[in-house]
């Protein structure tokens, strides 16, 4: 059996025949018109007539190859959008880490007992009906232990979820041992990784702000976080006044953090002693 380029030097089989140019409509370029015999995928030959505009098409494949490369300017870096958002999803789930017995917060299955927790319920209700990427809030809960402040804040985030939208949970100690972690040499994520997820996240819960210990570095790296949130939606809970939160994370920290918020104090019976 002959191969085909004994055929091609034989026969010029796949000489091709010029029938004549048209102007593209697109890019103004002249484009030659002509037909050649191509393998039919049977053994044999098919004619076909040919009148593409090759700058075109090169230029939409071009485009096609780039549309999903994107520059991070945190890195320095270009990546590819579809890895990357992968990625980020890994992370948003990785740092999102509920208690078991939060797991099963809901608006339905939150009991109030207090005008205070009746508000506390109404405005976190009325967080997630107005809730907008556009226009974001700042919803800080406050009071004694166990009333009920991450139960509404893990129903705000699944609310918000089953609409769409990205969201994190985490407390705040537990957020900044991950941040240490990524001075591990074998660590799954840099920092600059994690602070991409927590700056890009649509709603960003950080619980339990203020039980972290007040070192030097756990202030400044609290500082990078609620800085990259400005302009973005966050929701905290605290168990310290607003007095004591603020020497306990530092000025400019509060600052940031009461910046376009709403501050709801909640008491009333303490829902882990049932």
């Amino acid at each position: 059996m002959q191969s085909i380029n004994q055929v091609m030097g034989k026969n010029r089989i796949f000489q091709k025949n010029v029938l004549g140019e048209r102007t593209c409509d697109q890019c103004g370029q002249v484009v030659e018109i002509y037909v050649m015999n191509v393998p039919d995928g049977k053994g044999g030959f098919k004619q076909m007539k040919f009148d593409e505009c090759w700058h075109c098409k090169k230029a939409a494949e071009e485009k096609e190859l780039v549309k999903d490369i994107v520059f991070n300017e945190r890195t320095g870096k270009f990546e590819d959008r579809v890895a990357k958002q992968k990625k980020l999803q890994k992370l948003f789930d990785d740092l999102s880490f509920i208690n078991p017995n939060l797991k099963g917060c809901t608006f339905e299955n939150y009991e109030t007992t207090t005008t205070m927790q009746q508000e506390a319920f109404e405005m976190a209700r009325k967080y997630v009906e107005v809730f907008s990427l556009e226009e974001p809030k700042n919803l800080i809960f406050w009071g004694s232990y166990g009333t009920g402040k991450s139960h509404l804040s893990v129903a705000i985030l699944k609310e918000l979820m089953k609409q769409g939208y990205s969201g994190i949970f985490v407390s705040v100690p537990k957020l900044l041992q991950a941040f240490r972690n990524t001075y591990n040499k074998d660590a799954e994520y840099t920092e600059g990784e994690l602070l991409e997820a927590l700056e890009t996240v649509d709603c960003l819960v950080l619980d339990d702000l203020g039980a972290e210990n007040s070192t030097d570095w756990a202030v400044d790296k609290l500082f990078n976080i609620v800085d990259s949130r400005q302009g973005k939606n966050t929701v905290f809970t605290t168990n310290l006044d607003m007095k004591a939160l603020e020497q306990k994370i530092g000025p400019r920290n509060f600052s940031r953090v009461m910046m376009n918020a709403n501050v709801l104090k909640m008491v009333g019976r303490d829902y882990r002693k049932g």
